[in-house]
């Protein structure tokens, strides 16, 4: 029996994201849509950019590669390889229907070609790979470098990528929730159980205007969010060179991501913007910090995770978002940036809530063992 790889989890899991960011912001059903002939056979649009054609086309290619290398696996590289595109391509199609439902988006069968062109871009990398034996060389690097049962670290770990893509009142800091708890609940003052008020306190917390951190707090808080998904990735490695690895290149995919970000707020000619006082110091201390950690066994560094987890969420909720914030989010939140914003918005606050999960879990499942 072939076992089941890391691609078969990050398969599914991106396969949500891409229905997450396709039908966001899920308002405004109605009741006609499209006919799916119709959606096929209509014309092509006469208004088009090359950001729509490049983000339609590049956003299936992940899929098109995971489908492939995992189908491939169980039913052969060609085969795999063209399942995946039909599924690929199927999935685009039914997202496309289903946004004719949607007031706020337009189906469009340029974008389905696209998604299925994307596919197939993912699926003959996924080919080649196989051809040149490069996945049975990551099997093998995962079998001798890994530790047992961390597909569910590396789903996590692909996903931070995705997180910190939506701006943050700090950069790296995720999970910033107060303001939107706020929001959803602006008179919450407690709750009421047989006559006995509960959760007050929660409620004066919720309406509180809390004082912005200062720039010592800030580099704080970057540095401790940074130690996170290294603390993350050295528990899933073997040996100290893997783990090493692992925390110089969590720094360059942190840096790189901080750049797209800047890139896509502000314009790419602005993308250095991004950059904030003390964020080489956060970086440095960061590194620092995870290559003294890294001969330490995989029980400790989950507790040092969950520290990290808990210190990073209680620093960024006892202050108060900045201006760098609120001018980010008017321009993702408008535009262009509508399907990734839903997407990296809900990663945001909830990565350091699924690791928290995790890790108390592989720490409890280590005690019972």
């Amino acid at each position: 029996m072939t076992k089941r790889s890391t691609a078969t989890p990050l398969a599914f899991a991106f396969a949500l994201l891409i229905a997450y960011a396709s039908l966001y912001p899920f308002s405004g059903w109605r009741d006609a849509g499209v006919d799916v002939i119709d959606l096929i056979s209509a014309p092509w649009p006469r208004y088009w950019t090359w950001f729509d054609v490049i983000a339609n086309w590049l956003g299936y290619a992940p899929l098109g590669f995971l489908l492939a290398w995992t189908l491939g696996r169980s039913i052969g590289p060609w085969r795999g390889a063209l399942l995946a595109v039909a599924l690929s391509s199927g999935l685009s199609l039914s997202l496309e229907w289903l946004q004719g439902f949607l007031p706020l988006r337009i189906p469009s069968n340029v974008d389905w070609l696209l998604n299925t062109a994307g596919a197939l871009l993912g699926a003959v990398v996924a080919l080649f790979a196989a051809r040149l034996t490069i996945i049975k060389w990551l099997d093998r690097w995962r079998q001798r470098h890994l530790m047992l049962d961390t597909k569910t670290d590396l789903v996590l770990l692909a996903l931070w990528p995705v997180a910190i893509l939506y701006p943050a009142s700090v950069p790296f800091g995720l999970g910033q929730i107060r303001e939107r708890m706020h929001a959803w609940f602006p008179d919450f003052s407690g709750i009421d159980v047989f006559g006995q008020r509960y959760l007050v306190d929660l409620g004066h917390w919720l309406a509180q205007t809390p004082p912005a951190l200062s720039l010592y707090g800030e580099i704080t808080t970057m540095t401790i969010a940074l130690l996170a998904p290294c603390l993350l990735a050295m528990a899933a490695m073997r040996n100290r060179t893997g783990r090493r690895l692992a925390v110089v290149l969590l720094m360059l995919v942190a840096g790189a991501m901080g750049l797209i970000s800047g890139a896509l707020t502000y314009g790419p000619e602005r993308a250095l913007e991004w950059w904030r006082p003390g964020m080489l110091e956060a970086m440095g201390y960061a590194t620092v910090a995870a290559l003294l950690g890294s001969t330490l066994p995989r029980g400790w560094l989950l507790m040092g995770l969950v520290l990290a987890l808990l210190a990073t969420l209680y620093l960024l909720n006892v202050s108060a978002p900045t201006a760098y914030l609120d001018q980010s989010l008017l321009v993702w939140e408008q535009g262009r940036f509508i399907r990734f914003h839903g997407v990296s918005k809900w990663f945001g606050w909830l990565w350091p809530l699924l690791v928290l999960v995790h890790a108390l879990m592989q720490l409890l499942k280590r005690n019972h063992a």
